[in-house]
């Protein structure tokens, strides 16, 4: 149960963190690159750079939360 408490954590977070990125860029991405002073070409390496940066500490925090949560429900359930 915790692998798959695991894995629908990181599932979830990635697809959630690609979703809103993947949107801004297709939606924004010449306007949120300028918006942060760079070239529009380079709009797909900034959000891929936030993706990185930001993504991976996501999906530990997530791992770590839902794995507690999932655990701390079992116990109650047995109760």
């Amino acid at each position: 149960m915790t692998e798959s408490a695991a894995a629908s954590a990181t599932v979830g977070t990635l697809t959630n963190t690609m979703g809103v990125l993947g949107m801004i860029y297709m939606l924004y991405g010449a306007q949120f690159a300028a918006a942060l002073g760079q070239d529009q070409g380079k709009a797909a390496a900034l959000i891929l750079g936030i993706a990185t940066t930001n993504g991976i500490p996501e999906v530990i925090v997530a791992v770590i939360v839902v794995t507690a949560v999932t655990a701390a429900l079992k116990r109650i359930r047995k109760a």
